[in-house]
Protein backbone atom coordinates (compact mmCIF):
# COMPACT_ATOMS: atom_id res chain seq x y z
CA UNK A 1 0.00 0.00 0.00
CA UNK A 2 1.45 3.38 -1.03
CA UNK A 3 1.50 6.17 1.60
CA UNK A 4 -1.44 8.58 1.65
CA UNK A 5 0.56 11.56 0.31
CA UNK A 6 1.28 9.66 -2.91
CA UNK A 7 -2.47 9.30 -3.68
CA UNK A 8 -3.22 13.03 -3.55
CA UNK A 9 -4.31 14.65 -6.84
CA UNK A 10 -1.32 15.60 -8.91
CA UNK A 11 -2.68 19.09 -9.53
CA UNK A 12 -1.92 20.05 -5.92
CA UNK A 13 1.73 19.28 -6.48
CA UNK A 14 1.78 21.09 -9.81
CA UNK A 15 0.50 24.26 -8.16
CA UNK A 16 3.80 24.73 -6.27
CA UNK A 17 5.47 27.81 -7.75
CA UNK A 18 8.55 27.12 -9.83
CA UNK A 19 10.42 29.83 -7.91
CA UNK A 20 10.36 27.64 -4.78
CA UNK A 21 12.96 25.36 -6.33
CA UNK A 22 15.04 28.31 -7.45
CA UNK A 23 15.09 29.73 -3.92
CA UNK A 24 16.64 26.55 -2.57
CA UNK A 25 19.39 26.72 -5.18
CA UNK A 26 20.13 30.33 -4.28
CA UNK A 27 20.48 29.42 -0.62
CA UNK A 28 23.29 26.92 -1.26
CA UNK A 29 26.60 28.42 -0.10
CA UNK A 30 29.21 28.91 -2.82
CA UNK A 31 32.33 26.74 -2.76
CA UNK A 32 35.03 28.42 -0.72
CA UNK A 33 38.44 28.74 -2.39
CA UNK A 34 41.43 27.35 -0.51
CA UNK A 35 43.37 29.89 1.54
CA UNK A 36 46.63 28.14 0.59
CA UNK A 37 48.52 29.68 -2.33
CA UNK A 38 51.11 27.80 -4.39
CA UNK A 39 53.42 30.44 -5.82
CA UNK A 40 54.73 29.67 -9.31
CA UNK A 41 58.53 29.75 -9.37
CA UNK A 42 59.14 28.55 -12.95
CA UNK A 43 57.23 27.04 -15.86
CA UNK A 44 58.26 25.71 -19.25
CA UNK A 45 56.37 23.20 -21.34
CA UNK A 46 55.09 20.37 -19.13
CA UNK A 47 57.36 21.32 -16.21
CA UNK A 48 56.00 23.55 -13.46
CA UNK A 49 57.86 24.53 -10.29
CA UNK A 50 55.93 25.90 -7.32
CA UNK A 51 56.73 26.91 -3.76
CA UNK A 52 55.02 24.48 -1.39
CA UNK A 53 54.24 26.10 1.96
CA UNK A 54 55.44 24.26 5.06
CA UNK A 55 52.57 22.45 6.75
CA UNK A 56 50.89 21.37 3.50
CA UNK A 57 51.08 17.75 2.36
CA UNK A 58 52.52 17.17 -1.11
CA UNK A 59 50.18 14.32 -1.95
CA UNK A 60 47.52 13.60 0.65
CA UNK A 61 46.19 10.05 0.51
CA UNK A 62 43.21 10.94 2.68
CA UNK A 63 40.49 12.05 0.18
CA UNK A 64 39.20 14.62 2.69
CA UNK A 65 42.59 16.27 3.21
CA UNK A 66 44.06 19.23 1.36
CA UNK A 67 47.33 18.81 -0.50
CA UNK A 68 49.54 20.53 -3.03
CA UNK A 69 48.51 18.01 -5.68
CA UNK A 70 44.80 18.64 -5.09
CA UNK A 71 45.34 22.38 -5.47
CA UNK A 72 47.42 21.90 -8.61
CA UNK A 73 44.84 19.69 -10.30
CA UNK A 74 42.26 22.45 -10.15
CA UNK A 75 44.27 24.18 -12.88
CA UNK A 76 46.25 21.25 -14.27
CA UNK A 77 44.02 18.12 -14.25
CA UNK A 78 46.87 15.80 -15.32
CA UNK A 79 49.40 17.11 -12.76
CA UNK A 80 51.70 14.53 -11.14
CA UNK A 81 54.65 14.82 -8.76
CA UNK A 82 57.99 13.26 -9.75
CA UNK A 83 59.19 13.91 -6.18
CA UNK A 84 57.68 14.96 -2.83
CA UNK A 85 58.42 17.10 0.19
CA UNK A 86 57.13 15.99 3.57
CA UNK A 87 54.51 18.10 5.31
CA UNK A 88 56.95 19.96 7.57
CA UNK A 89 59.20 20.95 4.65
CA UNK A 90 58.47 23.93 2.41
CA UNK A 91 60.10 25.18 -0.76
CA UNK A 92 60.78 24.01 -4.30
CA UNK A 93 58.31 21.40 -5.57
CA UNK A 94 58.54 20.19 -9.17
CA UNK A 95 55.31 19.29 -10.96
CA UNK A 96 54.78 17.50 -14.27
CA UNK A 97 51.64 18.82 -15.95
CA UNK A 98 51.94 16.36 -18.86
CA UNK A 99 52.60 12.61 -18.91
CA UNK A 100 55.66 12.92 -21.13
CA UNK A 101 57.21 15.40 -18.70
CA UNK A 102 56.53 13.02 -15.80
CA UNK A 103 58.26 10.13 -17.57
CA UNK A 104 61.21 12.35 -18.45
CA UNK A 105 61.70 13.65 -14.90
CA UNK A 106 61.29 10.17 -13.39
CA UNK A 107 64.13 8.99 -15.63
CA UNK A 108 66.24 12.04 -14.78
CA UNK A 109 65.85 11.34 -11.06
CA UNK A 110 66.69 7.65 -11.51
CA UNK A 111 69.80 8.61 -13.48
CA UNK A 112 70.73 11.20 -10.81
CA UNK A 113 70.63 14.14 -13.22
CA UNK A 114 68.69 16.38 -10.84
CA UNK A 115 70.91 18.53 -8.68
CA UNK A 116 72.31 20.06 -6.71
CA UNK A 117 69.55 19.77 -4.09
CA UNK A 118 70.11 22.37 -1.39
CA UNK A 119 68.13 22.85 1.83
CA UNK A 120 68.12 25.42 4.61
CA UNK A 121 67.31 24.28 8.15
CA UNK A 122 67.22 25.86 11.59
CA UNK A 123 68.67 23.40 14.09
CA UNK A 124 68.63 23.37 17.87
CA UNK A 125 72.03 23.77 19.50
CA UNK A 126 74.96 26.13 19.55
CA UNK A 127 77.07 24.57 16.80
CA UNK A 128 76.90 22.06 13.95
CA UNK A 129 79.87 20.43 12.27
CA UNK A 130 80.34 21.45 8.64
CA UNK A 131 81.41 18.88 6.06
CA UNK A 132 80.12 15.44 5.12
CA UNK A 133 77.67 13.54 7.35
CA UNK A 134 76.88 9.84 6.84
CA UNK A 135 74.43 7.46 8.46
CA UNK A 136 72.45 4.31 7.83
CA UNK A 137 68.71 4.92 7.75
CA UNK A 138 65.39 3.19 7.21
CA UNK A 139 61.75 4.22 7.39
CA UNK A 140 59.90 2.82 10.39
CA UNK A 141 56.24 3.79 10.53
CA UNK A 142 55.90 7.57 10.45
CA UNK A 143 59.52 8.09 11.49
CA UNK A 144 62.98 7.34 10.16
CA UNK A 145 65.35 5.22 12.20
CA UNK A 146 69.08 5.97 12.15
CA UNK A 147 71.56 3.12 12.59
CA UNK A 148 70.15 0.51 10.23
CA UNK A 149 69.16 0.40 6.58
CA UNK A 150 70.65 2.14 3.55
CA UNK A 151 73.45 4.68 3.58
CA UNK A 152 72.41 8.33 3.68
CA UNK A 153 74.73 11.24 2.94
CA UNK A 154 74.57 15.01 3.18
CA UNK A 155 77.03 17.89 3.40
CA UNK A 156 76.64 20.82 5.79
CA UNK A 157 78.02 23.67 3.70
CA UNK A 158 77.48 26.52 6.15
CA UNK A 159 76.44 26.90 9.79
CA UNK A 160 75.46 30.35 11.07
CA UNK A 161 74.33 31.03 14.67
CA UNK A 162 70.86 32.56 15.02
CA UNK A 163 70.48 35.53 17.35
CA UNK A 164 67.34 36.80 19.05
CA UNK A 165 65.76 33.41 19.79
CA UNK A 166 65.02 31.87 23.15
CA UNK A 167 67.66 29.18 23.43
CA UNK A 168 70.46 28.53 20.96
CA UNK A 169 69.95 27.71 17.30
CA UNK A 170 71.97 27.45 14.11
CA UNK A 171 70.90 28.04 10.50
CA UNK A 172 72.55 25.56 8.15
CA UNK A 173 72.83 25.17 4.39
CA UNK A 174 72.70 21.49 3.46
CA UNK A 175 73.61 19.77 0.20
CA UNK A 176 71.54 16.60 0.04
CA UNK A 177 73.44 13.69 -1.51
CA UNK A 178 70.76 11.02 -1.05
CA UNK A 179 67.01 11.27 -0.65
CA UNK A 180 66.02 9.06 2.28
CA UNK A 181 62.73 9.42 4.14
CA UNK A 182 62.99 12.32 6.67
CA UNK A 183 66.74 12.29 6.02
CA UNK A 184 67.72 15.75 7.27
CA UNK A 185 65.32 15.64 10.21
CA UNK A 186 66.40 12.21 11.45
CA UNK A 187 70.13 12.48 10.73
CA UNK A 188 70.59 15.83 12.44
CA UNK A 189 68.46 14.76 15.40
CA UNK A 190 70.64 11.67 15.81
CA UNK A 191 73.65 14.00 16.03
CA UNK A 192 72.00 16.06 18.76
CA UNK A 193 70.82 18.93 16.55
CA UNK A 194 67.16 18.36 15.59
CA UNK A 195 65.22 20.84 13.49
CA UNK A 196 64.05 23.45 15.97
CA UNK A 197 60.32 22.94 16.58
CA UNK A 198 60.24 19.43 15.07
CA UNK A 199 58.42 17.55 17.84
CA UNK A 200 58.67 14.19 16.09
CA UNK A 201 62.46 14.20 16.38
CA UNK A 202 62.95 15.98 19.69
CA UNK A 203 63.06 19.59 18.52
CA UNK A 204 60.35 20.73 20.95
CA UNK A 205 57.16 22.62 20.14
CA UNK A 206 57.97 26.21 21.12
CA UNK A 207 59.13 27.32 17.67
CA UNK A 208 57.87 27.10 14.11
CA UNK A 209 60.10 24.60 12.26
CA UNK A 210 62.25 25.92 9.43
CA UNK A 211 63.22 23.34 6.81
CA UNK A 212 63.14 24.62 3.24
CA UNK A 213 64.07 23.08 -0.11
CA UNK A 214 65.87 26.25 -1.11
CA UNK A 215 67.60 25.52 -4.42
CA UNK A 216 67.51 22.86 -7.13
CA UNK A 217 69.47 22.43 -10.34
CA UNK A 218 66.73 21.21 -12.67
CA UNK A 219 67.36 19.67 -16.11
CA UNK A 220 64.46 20.10 -18.54
CA UNK A 221 62.93 17.82 -21.20
CA UNK A 222 63.77 20.34 -23.95
CA UNK A 223 67.49 20.04 -23.15
CA UNK A 224 67.62 23.18 -21.04
CA UNK A 225 68.64 23.62 -17.41
CA UNK A 226 67.27 25.92 -14.73
CA UNK A 227 68.40 26.78 -11.22
CA UNK A 228 65.12 27.11 -9.32
CA UNK A 229 64.90 28.69 -5.88
CA UNK A 230 62.31 28.83 -3.12
CA UNK A 231 60.06 31.89 -3.07
CA UNK A 232 60.87 32.33 0.63
CA UNK A 233 63.32 30.71 3.02
CA UNK A 234 61.52 31.15 6.35
CA UNK A 235 57.84 30.23 6.80
CA UNK A 236 55.41 32.54 8.54
CA UNK A 237 56.17 32.67 12.25
CA UNK A 238 59.92 32.18 11.82
CA UNK A 239 62.65 34.75 12.21
CA UNK A 240 64.37 35.48 8.86
CA UNK A 241 67.48 33.48 8.00
CA UNK A 242 70.81 35.24 8.32
CA UNK A 243 72.48 37.30 5.61
CA UNK A 244 75.27 34.70 5.52
CA UNK A 245 72.78 32.00 4.47
CA UNK A 246 71.23 34.16 1.75
CA UNK A 247 74.64 35.13 0.40
CA UNK A 248 75.77 31.50 0.34
CA UNK A 249 72.70 30.45 -1.64
CA UNK A 250 73.32 33.27 -4.11
CA UNK A 251 76.90 32.10 -4.54
CA UNK A 252 75.79 28.49 -5.07
CA UNK A 253 73.25 29.55 -7.68
CA UNK A 254 75.87 31.50 -9.62
CA UNK A 255 78.40 28.64 -9.38
CA UNK A 256 75.90 26.09 -10.74
CA UNK A 257 74.93 28.36 -13.62
CA UNK A 258 78.58 28.98 -14.55
CA UNK A 259 79.33 25.27 -14.39
CA UNK A 260 76.43 24.45 -16.73
CA UNK A 261 77.43 27.17 -19.17
CA UNK A 262 80.96 25.75 -19.30
CA UNK A 263 79.79 22.25 -20.24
Amino acid sequence: MWPAWSRRPSRRICRLPVTACLVWHCLLPPAQPSAVVLKTVFQRGGTLVVHKPAGLSSEQRDPAGESALRLLRRRHPDAQLPHRLDRLTGGVLVVATEREALRWHNSAIKEKRWGPKVYVARLAGSSVRTGEHRAFMRAKGKRAEVGKGKVARLDVLLAAPVSGLEGSAVDVVILLRTGRYHQIRAMMAAEGAPVLGDELYGGGNRHTPLLTHALLGLPLPDGGFQVVRAAELAPRGCAPVSRAVRDHLEMLSEDVQRERQGQ
